[in-house]
This record gives structure tokens, sequence and C-alpha cells, in this order.
């Protein structure tokens, strides 16, 4: 899971759709995403890599998830039952 605080978006890694290809990306291109800790609210918060949305929105309270946008990328059901 990674966080931007600049612009406010939380990337929400899913299993098995090439969370570390785009977690690798998204750090490398260096506009402000970070793993790890973070301080929210005068509290450290540490988002674990492959945390739930609703586990996110617990630990960084509802107010502050709220002004994030969320974003995730799936696979599609049968490419998924296929492989």
């Amino acid at each position: 899971m990674l966080l931007n605080q600049k612009y406010k978006i939380l990337y929400v890694a899913v299993p098995k759709t090439g969370t570390t290809s785009i977690q690798h990306w998204l750090l490398a291109e260096k506009v402000g995403f970070k793993k790890g800790c973070h301080d929210v609210d005068a509290k450290k918060i540490m988002l674990k890599e492959h945390i739930t949305a609703l586990k996110a929105k617990e630990l960084l309270g509802e107010d502050y998830y709220n002004q994030l946008e969320v974003i995730a990328f799936i696979r599609h059901p049968f490419s998924r039952l296929v492989s």
C-alpha cells in the first residue's frame, strides 16, 4: 500500500495483479508515493503492503481516508480463473 500525502492518493495493492511492478514504478517516478510508515494527523501510521482498504480506513481514520482518492487494479475474473 502506497500513500501520496501531497496529492491525497492511496494505492491499494491487490494480490496477483502486478502490484510489485506498479509499486516499483510509482516509487521510481518520484511523485511523492511512500510505503511503510506515514505521519497522519500527528500520529505515525504503518501501512503494510497487502492490507485491505477497510483496514487502511480503520488505521488512517475515517475523516482522513474520506479525503483520499483510492486507486487499485484488479484482474478480470475470467482471466484469473483461467490462470
